[in-house]
């Protein structure tokens, strides 16, 4: 009974464990990418681009301070293989920083050169060939597929026929009803 008590509780510590080890990189599953999260990514940064890396480093913790906890600072130089949008174009080489998580024992994740990824960023001002994320999941695995909906999200934001962006609510009302539950 002691035995199947203690190998039932080494099963689901090892579960736990499988569940709870980081990614090894912060690139989002394809099947947890949704169209919304590439459109709400895609329409808000002034750069897409298809980029393969070329060297990865990691910073540091003494000299990036501010990186949150189980997270490791990576500064990634890549080539850019292809624009999506860029308004004032981009040098053919680029770097940037991005934090990732770290893996079970601690250290920081490799990015392995020629990785290919879908980078959604900002110029750096005064910095040529510098770019930042604009957001912490705007480094997305890249497929051609993926990229081939981000074209057309952009493309489609764009366009004459797109409709006005929502920046707010304007106006708004509520009426309590009669009954619980029946406020508007």
């Amino acid at each position: 009974m002691i035995f199947r008590k203690l190998r039932f509780a080494a099963a689901a510590a090892v579960g736990l464990l499988a569940v709870a080890a980081p990614a090894d990189s912060q690139t989002v599953s394809p099947s947890a990418l949704t169209y919304a999260d590439l459109a709400d990514l895609g329409i808000s940064a002034p750069i897409a681009a298809h980029v393969r890396v070329t060297g990865a480093t990691a910073l540091k913790p003494a000299s990036v301070p501010d990186v949150r906890p189980g997270l490791a600072r990576l500064l990634v130089q890549a080539q850019v293989v292809s624009l999506i949008r860029a308004p004032e174009g981009l040098a053919s080489r680029i770097s940037y920083v991005v934090d990732l998580p770290r893996d079970a024992k601690g250290k920081a994740p490799k990015l392995k050169k020629g990785t290919e990824l879908l980078l959604l960023a900002a110029p750096v001002t005064g910095r040529s060939g510098e770019v930042r994320l604009t957001a912490p999941d705007a480094q997305i695995a890249y497929s051609a597929e993926r990229a081939e909906v981000l074209r057309k999200i952009i493309r489609d934001s764009i366009s004459r026929e797109a409709p006005p962006r929502i920046s707010g609510i304007g106006r708004a009302f509520h009426v309590p009803g009669a009954i619980p539950g029946e406020s508007e």
